[in-house]
């Protein structure tokens, strides 16, 4: 079992998370919580977790400095921050220090859930390159002693070159509301060119691989946020994407370019999932109303729309979408059916059958009739009878 601590200035969310996550169930043991960074470093030295949660933002002590002192004393303790302000400062130093992951809040049970069992099968996968086979270790062991290869300088560890990447970024560039719009609004075959507008629009901040990491994290949570709202598990927009590898480690634009690509594509296949559920529910239900009521005069597109409490323009565009046809070419059919039916069994006038399938005018009934039919109501009648 991994151990993990909590540190959280919020009574309600730190005791929330503490009871509600199933840690053993994951792979974890809760082995303490506190209120700040002054509070929980004792605790922490003590304790030696696996894994440490913190907020950013609490008092005495916040998570940053709780972060770094945590880094340098335990480095192989992985840390997730939590933040609620989605502010790239507060990103750039937590990647900086190399957090694991940097979560926006509200952050989730479902979301933590996800991020504490990436961050197990990191461990583990680092675990298990740390220990060779023992047939390995004894063949080292008979081996001439060599110097250890220097590790390579981790990549925060240029800071100048990172500052002049991002000296002049304008931060309109990453404004969350840009994703947020194409999300909701964007179409499937402009993403590719969305997406390389928007790395193109980052200027030379993205030959900071600090800063490809902070947007590849503002794209993934901004559209597993989305994915939330369309009522979706957030797993079904990371299932299946080869680039959330990327995360983590130094990235190229074409790269990001791609990761952004990649993330839009399965959120707006999951938008296009859920309107085509939704129109189907609301199709359905429209279809019922037209039956009750095609054969009235004023029934109009406007009635159906109203009782499915959206707006005419709406209703037309999902009518069309999910019947092929549109709404007054359905309501004309239903129509000359009901027409052809009574011409067929009774011996009905044509202006009465008008009256009865939603036509004042019989000649202008008998104008559609011919229009849709090819021939005209007599015409049908005499051979549908000889029929």
């Amino acid at each position: 079992m991994l151990k993990v601590f909590l540190v959280e200035d919020e009574t309600i969310v730190r005791e929330g998370f503490r009871d509600i996550i199933p840690w053993r169930q994951y792979g974890y043991v809760f082995v303490g919580e506190a209120a700040d960074g002054e509070q929980a470093l004792p605790l922490i030295r003590a304790s030696r977790p696996d894994v440490l949660i913190t907020d950013i933002r609490m008092p005495f002590m916040d998570g940053l400095v709780l972060s770094r002192l945590v880094s340098r004393e335990l480095p192989d303790t992985k840390i997730i921050i939590i933040s609620g302000y989605d502010d790239f400062e507060y990103a750039r130093q937590a990647l900086r220090i190399g957090v694991e992951q940097y979560l926006l809040k509200p952050v989730t049970k479902a979301m933590l859930i996800r991020t504490l069992v990436e961050v197990r099968e990191k461990i583990q996968s680092e675990q298990e390159k740390k220990e060779p086979p023992k047939e390995q270790q004894r063949r080292d062991q008979d081996q001439e002693t060599v110097p250890e290869t220097p590790p390579l300088p981790a990549r925060t560890a240029q800071p100048e070159k990172e500052e002049q990447s991002l000296k002049n970024l304008d931060m309109a560039a990453v404004d969350p509301g840009i994703l947020r719009e194409f999300l909701r609004n964007g179409a499937p075959g402009e993403i590719r060119r969305f997406a390389q507008d928007y790395v193109k629009s980052l200027g030379n901040a993205a030959d900071s691989s600090l800063f490809c990491q902070y947007v590849m994290l503002n794209v993934r949570f901004l559209a597993l946020a989305y994915t939330e709202e369309l009522g979706c598990a957030q797993a079904e927009l990371l299932e299946g994407l080869t680039v959330m590898e990327m995360i983590g480690r130094t990235v190229s634009r074409s790269e990001l370019e791609e990761y952004t690509a990649q993330v839009l594509e399965r959120a707006l296949e999951l938008r296009e999932r859920e309107a085509k559920s939704r129109h189907r529910g609301m199709i359905s239900g429209a279809l019922a109303f037209i039956d009750e009521h095609y054969t009235e005069e004023s029934f109009s597109l406007k009635d159906a729309a109203g009782f499915m409490n959206v707006s005419a323009s709406y209703f037309s565009a999902a009518f069309s979408q999910e019947m092929g046809q549109t709404f007054v070419e359905y309501l004309t059919q239903k129509r000359m059916e009901r027409a052809k039916e009574l011409l067929r069994r009774t011996d009905k006038r044509t202006a009465e059958i008008a009256g009865e399938t939603g036509y004042r005018d019989p000649h202008y009934f008998s104008f559609v009739f011919r229009k849709t039919q090819g021939c005209t109501p007599r015409e049908y009648r005499t051979g549908g009878k000889q029929g």
